[in-house]
This record gives structure tokens, C-alpha cells and sequence, in this order.
């Protein structure tokens, strides 16, 4: 789809919460005590949060 130069806006705009989301709820069940905070679920969830950014930027320059 975005390879395609497709819905790339809509990929971007689905990306953004959809990532969102999968942090937030790893971040409730840590609260909760259903997940552990590990050193690499803390680069994982960096490196999340780093694709949101690129993805608002893109968004943003589309």
C-alpha cells in the first residue's frame, strides 16, 4: 500500500493510534501486574514511540 504510493495519508493516519494503542494498553497491564517491565519491552516501546513520530511527520509533509 505505502510501497505502492497508495493511501499512504490513511496508512499514516490508522498507524498513528493503532500504535498508540498497543503502548497503552502494555503500559496498563505493567500497572496492573499482568506484564513485566523488562530492558527490552523499554526499547520496544521507545522504539514504538519513535515510529509515531516519524509517522506524524510524514503525515504532516503529505
Amino acid at each position: 500500500m505505502v510501497v505502492l504510493n497508495v493511501r499512504r495519508r490513511l496508512a499514516y493516519l490508522v498507524g498513528i493510534p493503532f500504535v498508540l494503542g498497543q503502548v497503552a494498553i502494555y503500559a496498563v497491564t505493567v500497572v496492573q501486574g499482568l506484564n513485566q517491565l523488562s530492558p527490552v519491552a523499554v526499547v520496544d516501546k521507545v522504539a514504538q514511540l519513535a515510529l509515531v513520530g516519524v509517522l506524524v511527520v510524514l503525515l504532516r509533509r503529505d
